[in-house]
């Protein structure tokens, strides 16, 4: 990662600051190499899955958008996003009992076909970053999975695997939603990811907004 770069991701405090910096030419071609690890981590799962939570069967674009919109309103925002913002937190500052937490509401918050899918995108995403060095709370949740059978979901272990590699919240929401999409997709991969309020990063500022008031709300 360059320095530069290391250093935008430091000071972005939020989706906007992030989307305002990758207006730039150049800050998106240091971002795509950045984020290049997430998607070679991933490619086990891109290539032996068939889904991970977002599931689809459409050819055509306009069936697939709405089998979008149907999973990031039902699904992503209101469960797997907040959930995943609060376990990047947790792993971030150590607190691995409420990762663990976590984890637990990310599975209960999807249906038993979902949950399937997840654990076992989870478990081979545990595998592909056995060997990653000074694994802090990522080595916490996987010692937790190997002794209590606990069951890792996808983003709860992606959480903690962003979080090891200091990601801001912003990217770790923009590149689940591209590997759920990549994943579920890929018997249509012609297909360009979506636009608009429902493309990556629109649904992950719109996340980070809806946590922020949240938060606001409970203080």
């Amino acid at each position: 990662m360059s320095k530069s770069r290391a250093s935008f991701l430091k000071s972005a405090a939020s989706a906007e600051e992030v989307a305002l910096a990758l207006h730039s030419a150049d800050e998106q071609a240091l971002h795509e190499e950045d984020v290049s690890w997430v998607r070679w981590t991933f490619q086990s799962i891109r290539a032996r899955r068939p889904a991970i939570v977002f599931e689809t069967e459409a050819m055509e674009r306009a069936e697939l958008i709405e089998d979008w919109k149907r999973f990031v309103e039902q699904t992503w925002l209101p469960s797997i996003a907040p959930l995943l913002l609060r376990g990047w937190a947790a792993a971030r500052e150590g607190r691995e009992e409420e990762l663990f937490l976590v984890n637990a509401k990310m599975g209960a918050a999807l249906s038993p076909e979902e949950q399937e899918r997840s654990v076992i995108a989870g478990q081979m995403l545990l595998r592909a970053t056995q060997g990653a060095k000074y694994q802090s709370t990522l080595g916490a949740f996987r010692r937790y999975v190997e002794q209590t059978g606990a069951a890792p979901q996808l983003a709860g272990v992606w959480a903690a695997l962003a979080a090891l590699f200091q990601l801001p919240p912003a990217d770790v929401l923009i590149e689940h939603l591209r590997e759920e999409w990549l994943v579920a997709t890929k018997h249509c991969a012609h297909h360009e990811p979506p636009q608009g309020p429902v493309s990556f990063s629109g649904l992950a500022a719109r996340a980070l907004h809806e946590q922020r008031h949240f938060q606001f709300q409970q203080e």
